[in-house]
């Protein structure tokens, strides 16, 4: 049984539950802010966090058609090594490369494709997410 631990919800203040999330690839680490969205199938990471990254989303693994705040369009898809979120690691994870509104201020928003591997648990009352 995997243990859970205790974080505090950030983002309220502006309508989001906010995240750091550390995404690992072949050469690079970088801490991103990211949404949690559990209306969202697949985690998205700007163009500008991915190149970031050192990926490049001129040679994707695919397109896939994407539903986002702009309406539906095809996006590509990478790969990115590793991610880690509140202590819980995926690797592999794809993700969409898309444009987010510049005034959010976030990197990218965290989809079901992470969070559908763990028990999550958000509470509002107390203000605390839990991940296990």
């Amino acid at each position: 049984m995997s243990v859970s631990s205790r974080y505090p919800l950030v983002g309220l203040d502006v309508g989001m539950v906010l995240v750091i999330g550390r995404f690992y690839a072949p050469d690079t680490v970088r801490d991103r802010v990211m949404a949690l969205d559990t209306g969202s199938s697949l985690t998205v990471l700007t163009y500008r966090a991915v190149r970031e990254l050192g990926l490049d989303p001129e040679h994707p693994l695919e397109y896939r058609q994407t539903f986002a705040w702009g309406g539906s369009r095809q996006a590509p898809i990478l790969l990115v090594p590793r991610v880690r979120i509140f202590g819980q690691e995926i690797r592999n994870l794809e993700v969409a490369c898309g444009d987010l509104p510049p005034e959010l201020n976030i990197d990218g928003v965290l989809g079901l494709n992470f969070l559908r591997h763990f028990d999550l648990r958000i509470n509002f009352r107390e203000e605390y997410v839990e991940m296990q």
